[in-house]
């Protein structure tokens, strides 16, 4: 087999030209010199019941024999080397409109998720070059349906399938959100639409009012978020047991989503939610989850594999180790998987991401949430950099600037920059005196600003938690947000893909072990004192830089 893939890649490699549709144009021309061998093409015609599929056969045919013949170079291809060359060489990719095609190893995973079996029925939601439906059903008599909008894409699947001596007739084009899926009665089902598509208000109202309307979902669903269209549209109108989706993390986080998985959840339809790690998509670094739904689930596995896969110079790869390590971890409890009731769930709001509940509790009997212990939570204000260069003084000024590169290991610089003026409208991002600060953004930064002389702005990148003195101590609730435990509860917290960001309502949320006045006082202490051996340790250092750098100056 990797002869015959060598020989094809260096095929490709002598026909490849500058058209924008040319692995298009070769897998066409591979397919035509593959069936040549065995008819001529107007018998491939009458074998292909498809009137789209045929005129592009004709199309191509008419124009471009000296392609196909050199593709004749490759000798008869078996069903495996034929998803191996889809894999690895003829990515569909035009520019104006890409087709990205799941990772092998994504649906190896999702085989085993779906846990397909001779006579499923398996539906794949906009599915592209039929590359997943192939691999779902190699060595399995299973019935194919596929929905797909991009007509070359469809192509190409229709054309890979019949190679594989798969019945295409249930694969059809068109747009996947306003097809009638019912029509298949698939029971197993696999959607890995376009992540965060926002579709227009015409095609949203229509398929709200002719696929969700009437249903308790029919007020949920975010305006134009194909994300929840998709889902709802799998599990309301299909024969399903079950349905493994490709989300990104926004609508497993946010808080417009909430209501949503509130009531997926209520109905028993999430069965597992398996985060993996980034870079193992082709076509986005991003990591993404798979939401596993089935039917009458009265709770929910987490599973964290977003450190397993073996990385190479472009992606990330699941093994099989990895994939039966998952596996084992949705069946058996351990340390990558928690499994959670309906009530834990809705004291997150609902959240879907393992490391909301894989993240070990306190160890500490009494815990109180931030909130409890802090006057206020304010966030810094938003100026542009050009805004910021306009009131910037070179000379002192009553006022200063507070930034997210202002502080670094705790400790904030002595000499901020200064400002001509603050205005009045700012006024309420005026830090108090004697309160922390935390940064917006993971890593997060965690410092105090103790009692000032001079009025300073704090950036929109920063909060600044004014501390109740009579519920906690300063310097130890400091002390504790600094350390390991601290960090890993705001980690607990933090959203997003590519920047994490904690938001002030999930930052009220943090936990604070509660100790005696004795013990805050006591931690309060030694951490001051470690700042204070910190803050002289680091003028050492910057002064022995300073120093090997004049060093050629001493005669």
């Amino acid at each position: 087999m990797e002869n015959r893939i060598n020989d094809l890649l260096r095929v490709v490699s002598e026909t490849r030209g500058d058209g924008k549709q040319e692995p298009y144009s070769q897998f066409i021309a591979l397919y035509l010199s593959q069936k040549l061998r065995k008819m001529g093409f107007e018998e491939i015609l009458t074998n292909i019941e498809d009137e789209k599929v045929k005129w592009a056969l004709k199309d191509f045919y008419e124009d471009n024999s000296n392609l196909i013949e050199k593709f004749k170079q490759i000798s008869i291809l078996s069903e495996k080397e034929w998803l191996e060359i889809v894999e690895q060489t003829l990515i569909f990719d035009n520019s104006e409109n890409t087709i990205q095609k799941t990772p092998i190893s994504i649906i190896k995973l999702v085989d085993r998720l779906l846990d397909i079996h001779n006579k499923d029925s398996v539906l794949d939601i906009c599915s592209g070059l039929g590359f997943t439906l192939a691999q779902l059903s190699m060595e399995k008599d299973v019935a194919l349906m596929g929905v797909e909008i991009n007509p070359q894409a469809y192509i190409h699947s229709k054309l890979l399938l019949d190679m594989l001596n798969k019945d295409t007739s249930n694969i059809i084009l068109g747009n996947a959100l306003k097809t009638d899926i019912s029509v298949f009665g698939a029971n197993k089902v696999f959607i890995n639409g376009p992540l965060g598509l926002r579709v227009s208000k015409d095609i949203y109202d229509e398929v709200l009012n002719k696929k969700i309307s009437g249903t308790a979902y029919e007020e949920l669903i975010p305006n134009y978020d194909s994300t929840w269209l998709f889902v709802l549209d799998a599990v309301l109108h299909s024969n399903f047991e079950k349905v493994v989706v490709v989300m990104n993390e926004a609508p497993m986080v946010n808080n417009r989503d909430a209501l949503i998985r509130k009531q997926l959840l209520k109905d028993g339809l999430i069965e597992a939610v398996i985060d993996l790690p980034g870079g193992l998509l082709d076509y986005s670094g991003i990591p993404v989850s798979l939401l596993v739904l089935s039917k009458n689930n009265s709770s929910v596995s987490f599973v964290d594999a977003t450190k397993m896969g073996t990385k190479t110079r472009h992606k990330t790869v699941l093994k099989d180790d990895d994939i039966k390590e998952i596996i084992k971890a949705i069946e058996v409890i351990g340390p990558l998987s928690k499994t959670c009731k309906f009530e834990v769930i809705e004291n997150e709001d609902f959240i879907l991401s393992s490391k909301r509940y894989l993240i070990p509790d306190l160890p500490y009997e009494n815990t109180v949430q931030l909130k409890d212990v802090v006057k206020t939570i304010n966030r810094g204000a938003m100026i542009s950099n050009n805004n910021l260069k306009e009131i910037e003084s070179e000379t002192p000024t009553p006022y200063q600037y507070l930034a997210l590169n202002s502080f670094t290991n705790g400790i904030v610089n002595k000499k901020l920059p200064f400002i001509k003026k603050i205005d009045p409208s700012l006024e309420k991002h005026v830090i108090k005196n004697d309160s922390l600060i935390i940064s917006k953004m993971s890593p997060f930064k965690v410092a105090s600003i103790e009692q000032k002389e001079k009025q300073i702005l704090v950036n929109g990148n920063l909060y600044f938690l004014e501390i109740d003195e009579n519920k906690i101590n300063t310097k130890y609730l400091e002390a504790y947000l600094q350390s390991e435990l601290g960090m890993r509860e705001l980690q607990k917290y933090e959203k997003g893909t590519v920047m994490k960001t904690l938001s002030i309502r999930d930052l009220e949320k943090i936990m604070i072990p509660v100790l005696t006045e004795e013990e805050q006082n006591k931690i309060g202490k030694a951490y001051d004192l470690l700042k204070r051996e910190q803050k002289v340790t680091l003028e050492r250092i910057k002064r022995i830089e300073e120093e090997k750098n004049k060093i050629m100056e001493v005669r």
